[in-house]
């Protein structure tokens, strides 16, 4: 009983931090997504817009797997907030604003510009492995933790039926409501001609033909982020007793080492390209060793505060050394 009502609590705590956190991550979007609609320091601003997509849906996968919540709404969640970024930066995708070019198909540039490095065409190339590469590893350490436990303290059949029971609640139809219409307002309000849908699924095919060093690029540098996110999660929540500064200074180091091999192969691509090629146009305002230090920083804040707002006793961290 009294573990019950200490999970109930944990999960509460930890679900007014990830709100707090939505709240700021969203906000941190459209104020960036303006900004770029307004070519406001194009560097700066495409920086900060590669970062927050990608770190964002790494975050949302590490409390899709290793969240404490209902599991409804982790998923609707992940769904939602992954669209809800698909939505602010395909809208301020293109300096000047957000209706540019409505009811006009899109050139070959255009679609340059959508996939660059930065923009919301290349984080659609990325999320499978963004997702895969986070939640695979999460899972694995999952399985491993409940094959333990049912060795050390045997198998419980009724505590099993009675987490499997069907529930279903008034919250969850609130939330599944909110994560429904993101994504149905991502495919019909997002698409600024009838067959742009169909056009931007055939692009992001194209990425993964690997035609070119440019798509192989997009794909493979999703690492880095995967990397990132996963040492970030060891900083916040490793059993250990070096001091936080010296893990935030290894983490940040983590993320940004292969980042500077990846910035290399970036200017080795580009710099093959002829000088008006579309290669210019994509490879734009990228700067992985930057991207990935902002990354790894926003990636440690975010998973900090969720461990802030958790009862010492059942933190992540107090669990694992439990076991």
């Amino acid at each position: 009983m009294h573990s019950a009502i200490m999970l109930g609590q944990r999960v509460r705590s930890s679900l007014f931090a990830i709100g707090w956190l939505f709240a700021l991550h969203a906000l941190a979007d459209v104020v960036v997504g303006i900004y770029r609609c307004h070519d406001m320091d194009r560097a700066v601003t495409d920086i900060l817009a590669a970062a927050l997509m990608r770190v964002q849906v790494c975050l949302l996968t590490i409390w899709l797997v290793l969240g404490a919540g209902r599991f409804s709404w982790r998923v609707g969640a992940w769904i939602g907030g992954v669209c809800f970024l698909f939505i602010v930066f395909s809208q301020f995708v293109f300096p000047g604003g957000p209706n540019l070019a409505q009811g006009a198909h899109w050139l070959d540039e255009e679609w340059v510009w959508y996939f660059r490095l930065s923009g919301p065409g290349d984080l659609l190339a990325k999320i499978p492995v963004l997702a895969l590469g986070v939640a695979g590893p999460l899972i694995a350490w999952r399985a491993g933790r409940a094959i333990r436990r049912w060795r050390r303290f045997g198998f419980d059949r009724a505590i099993l039926l009675d987490r499997s029971r069907l529930q279903f609640r008034l919250q969850d139809v609130a939330v599944w409501i909110i994560a429904l219409s993101v994504p149905l307002a991502a495919i019909y309000r997002t698409a600024p001609y009838p067959s742009w849908n169909a056009e931007l699924i055939e692009h992001w095919r194209g990425v993964y033909r690997y035609n070119s060093a440019q798509d192989v690029y997009s794909v493979l540098s999703a690492g880095l982020y995967v990397l990132g996110s996963l040492a970030s999660l060891g900083i916040v929540y490793g059993n250990t007793k070096l001091p936080f500064g010296f893990r935030l200074l290894s983490g940040v180091a983590v993320a940004m080492l292969p980042a500077f091999g990846c910035q290399f192969w970036l200017i080795h691509i580009t710099e093959r390209a002829a000088p008006h090629a579309p290669t210019v146009a994509w490879a734009a305002s990228s700067n992985e060793v930057a991207i990935s230090a902002v990354a790894a920083l926003l990636a440690i804040g975010s998973l900090w505060l969720v461990k802030a707002y958790d009862p010492p006793s059942n933190r992540l961290d107090a669990r694992v050394g439990q076991i």
